[in-house]
């Protein structure tokens, strides 16, 4: 079985390694040049099933602004993040909208909430 070599900048810290992964039949073999032990639990998680935190707008109505800043509760799957943009897209809430609010429950299944980043007051 052939041996393959992935190069991935860890995000954890702000030294930004450039890990040297090595796989083979997507099982990760070796990590190489962490500086920090950190580091080795994000990339066999990117390696493995990738993650990121997820932050966008929705469009708000009867408010001053036309667009409200959300984020997810938690992370989402990399490969289902144009899916929730595709969701979002569809998304337009009510003005007063609170710091916290739940904007979409269980987003795609995932167990994941979007809740908005800001409040935003109605316009008279």
């Amino acid at each position: 079985m052939k041996v393959e070599t992935r190069e991935i900048t860890c995000i954890i810290c702000p030294v930004g390694c450039r890990a040297r992964v090595s796989l083979r039949n997507g099982e990760v073999l070796e990590i190489q040049n962490l500086e920090c032990p950190r580091g080795k639990e994000y990339i066999l998680q990117e390696m493995k099933a990738p993650m990121r935190d997820f932050f966008t707008t929705v469009r708000v109505a009867n408010a001053q602004t036309q667009v409200l800043p959300v984020r997810s509760t938690g992370p989402v799957p990399k490969a289902r993040l144009k899916e929730c943009v595709l969701e979002l897209v569809k998304i337009r809430v009510e003005a007063p909208v609170r710091l916290g609010d739940v904007i979409v429950e269980n987003i795609l299944g995932l167990g994941i909430n979007i809740v908005a980043t800001r409040d935003i007051v109605k316009q008279d």
